[in-house]
């Protein structure tokens, strides 16, 4: 596997976990972020996929970023799914 097909994935599964934490969360069983926070933390990763996919890559200094100050400010510490979130954002600036 590529360092891109490497970051597509950690994306894709921070993806689907921002999902299932987003629907667990307009049930009231959901334990990370607001439903704020998920949607915006959704559609990023979407953008960062997309972007990707469609070779328009940004360069690095214009690349999304902001979702690991948001999770590691206000998200508990040692999350899974921030870890997610983290690692997919932390891959992407480094593609």
């Amino acid at each position: 596997m590529n360092k891109t097909e490497h970051t597509l994935e950690l994306i894709r599964t921070a993806h689907r976990a921002v999902s299932d934490e987003l629907a667990r969360s307009a049930t009231g069983t959901g334990v990370v972020g607001t439903p704020v926070q998920l949607t915006s933390v959704k559609q990023k990763l979407e953008e960062m996929e997309r972007a990707i996919t469609s070779d328009a890559l940004p360069p690095r200094p214009l690349r999304h970023r902001g979702m690991g100050r948001m999770v590691s400010d206000s998200w508990p510490l040692g999350s899974s799914l921030g870890e997610m979130v983290l690692s997919a954002e932390s891959a992407y600036v480094q593609l």
